[in-house]
């Protein structure tokens, strides 16, 4: 006996669904997927939104594909110690503590820009080692 599925349900099926085509969230930055994945906001959006939540709240909440990353837990912590470190090398928490805990949105966005840039950089510091591991594996 053949079960039918209701035309609404059907409607959204994809006729030849090719599987081979499916893509594994990885962390982007070992590129593995055995791992719990979080996702990253790489202007360091929740920090900025807890100081100006009129400015950033609502942009943290979206979780825009271009303000985030997914990284495995390990490298998730390890971006935010490049980030806390290079916040203080920046001036970020003197100036921060100079002003009562309250930073412009002119001051945060030069800040978070920065950070963005930060991820940037450190994101492709691993490519290179991963594409030298791909061409030995290949040949």
């Amino acid at each position: 006996m053949e079960t039918r599925v209701p035309r609404a349900r059907r409607a959204g099926i994809k006729k030849n669904f090719d599987l081979t085509k499916l893509a594994r969230r990885r962390c982007v930055k070992c590129w593995r997927y055995d791992r719990r994945l979080d996702r990253h906001h790489k202007g360091h959006e929740y920090l900025f939104a807890c100081l100006l939540p009129d400015k950033y709240l609502a942009r943290y909440n979206e979780f825009r594909v271009e303000d985030v990353v997914d990284l495995c837990v390990k490298h998730h912590k390890s971006i935010h110690v490049i980030y806390k470190r290079r916040l203080g090398a920046w001036g970020f928490w003197t100036l921060l503590a100079k002003q009562d805990g309250k930073v412009t949105f002119v001051q945060a966005e030069r800040f978070r820009k920065r950070l963005v840039n930060e991820c940037h950089v450190w994101l492709r510091r691993g490519a290179g080692l991963r594409l030298k591991q791909e061409l030995a594996s290949s040949s």
